[in-house]
């Protein structure tokens, strides 16, 4: 594969958490597939599909901006945001009706025109922040009172 088609592969997962289908998702990730985040490791195709379901769930108007691609031989960088209305369970709250964004950057490695490994870093302390699942940080030099 080209590096301009494994960028099409990337471009085309972020695409599936606005238009998620089994077919699809078995097409980008090779069945062994394994994606490190700080707080998680995913492994294995039917872990790649169930994340992507419950963000499609929870956020059935989610949509990924690409900010910026790198690529080089089998490996593709991106950083992007994700943008949707909280409108069904996530992370064991309900629906909240908030707009959220979510930003991150991510490292693919692919073989055989799928994506087989994937390392991720993304601001869920603010995610879930603009959630109401946590309180926002105590402000530097304040009397120690939340905002």
């Amino acid at each position: 594969m080209s590096v301009e088609d494994n960028v099409r592969v990337v471009r085309r997962q972020h695409d599936l958490l606005r238009y998620y289908n089994d077919a699809a998702g078995g097409a980008i990730w090779a069945e062994d597939i394994i994606f490190r985040e700080p707080h998680q490791v995913l492994r294995g195709r039917e872990a790649t599909r169930a994340r992507f379901r419950a963000f499609r769930d929870a956020f059935p108007d989610i949509a990924a901006t690409l900010h910026e691609i790198v690529a080089q031989d089998d490996q593709v960088a991106v950083r992007y945001t994700l943008e949707g209305t909280h409108q069904g369970p996530f992370v064991g709250l309900p629906g909240t009706g908030k707009r959220v964004t979510l930003s991150g950057i991510a490292i693919f490695r692919l073989a055989s025109g799928r994506i087989a490994e994937g390392w991720g870093c993304a601001d869920f302390l603010g995610f879930l922040q603009q959630l109401g699942a946590l309180n926002p940080p105590v402000q530097p030099g304040g009397s120690g009172e939340r905002r």
